[in-house]
């Protein structure tokens, strides 16, 4: 099985304060923030959930939490879903 960090996905619709809320909360619990573009969480990706994986790896490769704001219906593609599976993602959704 491999090692996660924690990570907590801010998810919900456009213009409701993802992005607002999002770098605030890491800061205050001194997280990482990590924003992912709206244009590439909105539609399925054009990459395997392999190569998806490698890429959270990269960017959470340190220690501590992560705080990732996903675009607007990042989860409602299977790709988002399996993200947040995998990675035992907590959510918080606006």
């Amino acid at each position: 099985m491999v090692r996660t960090p924690p990570i907590v996905l801010v998810v919900g619709p456009s213009g409701v304060g993802k992005s607002t809320l999002s770098p605030g909360a890491a800061k205050r619990v001194g997280a990482k923030y990590i924003r992912l573009d709206p244009p590439v969480t909105t539609k399925p990706p054009d990459i395997t959930p392999e190569q998806a994986q490698a890429f959270v790896d990269e960017l959470t490769a340190g220690a501590g939490w992560y705080v990732i704001e996903l675009g607007a219906g990042a989860l409602d593609h299977p790709q988002g879903r399996e993200f947040a599976v995998r990675y035992s993602a907590r959510m918080i959704t606006i």
